[in-house]
């Protein structure tokens, strides 16, 4: 049996440590060092993807162009977050053991995700972009990285996430 032992915090690199009761030796350590994203290749988030579109569209907010796109958001900022705290506050993301299953039938997503995963097994520690979430009135809509997400929350690896604060620019009404 293993238990936690120590979070270390090391600029954008986040390890777990984690030491066997019996012998009081480090597990297999594992870690991810999260890297501010390349905004120019998660535009296709946004422009190719037409259920972004349309949720960020019911909040009155669209982009017009690649640049513009790209300006917004590189005006975000690292942050942890946790698996619970997403489950409350997230809109599309993939957080329990049954829509991770349903997302590993579709090929694509799972030939990425088992090359990740295997460069993680063998490395024991690798480089990737930090996913996009936007938040908007405290809720968080993942916009690119889903597959990291879920390498992450498989190994139980806290994630730092590139989070894009944007405002709900609709004209809906709010009853008193």
């Amino acid at each position: 049996m293993c238990r936690l032992d120590a979070l270390i915090k090391d600029s954008l690199e986040l390890k777990i440590i984690r030491r066997c009761a019996k012998h009081d030796v480090p597990a297999t350590v594992k870690t991810i060092k999260w890297e501010k994203p390349n905004f120019q290749e998660e535009i296709g988030e946004y422009f190719e993807n037409e259920a972004t579109k349309n949720w960020l569209a019911k909040k009155g907010i669209s982009f017009e162009s690649e640049n513009e796109l790209i300006e917004i958001l590189s005006n975000g900022h690292s942050q942890i977050i946790t698996k619970e705290h997403l489950i409350h506050y997230s809109v599309n993301l993939t957080l329990t053991e049954d829509e991770f299953s349903t997302e590993l039938k579709d090929t694509n997503y799972s030939e990425s995700f088992f090359k990740i995963e295997k460069e993680l097994k063998e490395k024991k520690s690798i480089t990737l972009e930090s996913p996009i979430l936007l938040k908007i009135d405290n809720y968080f809509y993942g916009f690119s990285g889903n597959r990291r997400v879920n390498i992450a929350f498989k190994y139980k690896i806290p994630i730092k996430f590139w989070v894009v604060v944007l405002k709900d620019k609709s004209t809906k009404t709010k009853e008193s």
